[in-house]
């Protein structure tokens, strides 16, 4: 376990941005390709969170900061599935776009992962993650409810702007 979280923190902790990011093959309009961090917030970002293998500090609060942050993962029906800012700041260019799948949507699944780790992992000894975990569960919860109460199902995710179920 102790390998493979050293080797999440090495391979996948960007220090620019403070956040997990997914890395790739980055293409230049001049032809130029680079290997590097994808620069995108999102699910992705926050998978050794999830799991438990951040460790708690300086880099489970970066993480717990993007997720509580409106501006990028935190909205009125849970955590989106990709920030709506991008990790350089000005609009993600990819959230919302085509088939938004999982560019924006609130999956119930990862909801549930996350409120799981922040109880169980992250949420004691930090103000932020216990205000986080409160205000999330209280989100999803009356989000599901009321889409529950208005047309009579439970959903598997949500829109992250109108929490109408999907």
């Amino acid at each position: 376990w102790e390998a493979l979280v050293k080797h999440a923190e090495a391979i996948h902790w960007d220090k620019d941005t403070n956040m997990y990011a997914d890395r790739g093959l980055q293409f230049y309009p001049s032809g130029r390709q680079e290997e590097g961090f994808v620069e995108h917030f999102g699910y992705i970002s926050l998978f050794p969170f999830l799991l438990g293998m951040a460790p708690k500090g300086n880099q489970s609060e970066a993480v717990i900061s993007i997720m509580a942050d409106a501006a990028h993962l935190r909205s009125k029906a849970g955590l989106r599935s990709l920030s709506k800012t991008s990790p350089r700041g000005g609009k993600d260019s990819v959230y919302g776009t085509q088939e938004d799948y999982w560019r924006g949507k609130v999956w119930i699944c990862i909801n549930y992962l996350a409120l799981k780790a922040l109880k169980t992992m992250y949420a004691g000894g930090s103000k932020q993650g216990e205000e986080l975990y409160e205000g999330l569960r209280a989100a999803i919860v009356d989000n599901m409810v009321s889409q529950y109460a208005r047309k009579g199902f439970i959903f598997e995710q949500y829109d992250d702007k109108s929490g109408e179920g999907l």
